[in-house]
């Protein structure tokens, strides 16, 4: 997918009307206060990725980067934790459904919609960093990423062989790890880029 369109897309997720609709649907949002539920959906998403010791002063901090002048007890941050879960799966439920593009599969609407979800979600989970590492490798050696809609249709066509395997060995590792390196160039973007 193009960059402009996964930017868009992360913005669209902190519209505050969105981000307050989801909010007051799930409860998280009773009344007005001082912390916005978008200033503590952008604090738990975004702001906790370079974080590794999370606790409540954390939190409190990032909340206070993106809102100005915001400050919370402990007891507040606590009680925010508390509430925040439902509210957090419903965001989480509407992203996925977004980015695996599940309103416009023929399933969308059936009873399965949640299998289907998190079905989708554990195999890019276990093949993003696949991609991540073959795109960073092939850029040094090539000059060229790696495109993305194009290494995940490849990766789709070969994959089968590996659905029916009931052992894996040393040699099934190797064998996958050369047809990822294959695909990885045959994926490549017809773009050169500049390498530090």
């Amino acid at each position: 997918m193009h960059i402009a369109r996964l930017v868009s897309r992360l913005f669209k997720l902190f519209i505050p009307s969105f981000i307050e609709k989801v909010a007051k649907l799930t409860g998280f949002m009773k009344r007005h206060s001082k912390l916005l539920p978008e200033i503590f959906a952008k604090a738990m998403s975004l702001g906790l990725l370079d974080s590794k010791n999370i606790t409540e002063e954390v939190i409190d901090e990032k909340c206070a980067v993106i809102q100005n002048g915001v400050s919370l007890s402990k007891q507040a941050i606590s009680k925010r934790l508390n509430e925040c879960i439902p509210f957090l799966l419903e965001l989480l439920f509407k992203v996925l459904k977004s980015t695996l593009s599940l309103d416009k599969m023929h399933v969308g609407k059936t009873k399965y919609v949640e299998a289907i979800l998190y079905g989708k979600l554990l195999g890019a989970l276990l093949t993003m960093t696949l991609y991540d590492s073959v795109d960073q490798s092939i850029l040094k050696s090539h000059g060229r990423g790696v495109s993305m809609q194009r290494f995940y249709t490849l990766l789709l066509v070969d994959l089968y062989q590996f659905y029916t395997l009931k052992r894996i060995t040393l040699h099934t590792y190797e064998t996958f790890s050369n047809l990822v390196q294959r695909i990885g160039k045959l994926a490549l973007h017809e773009k050169t880029f500049k390498t530090n």
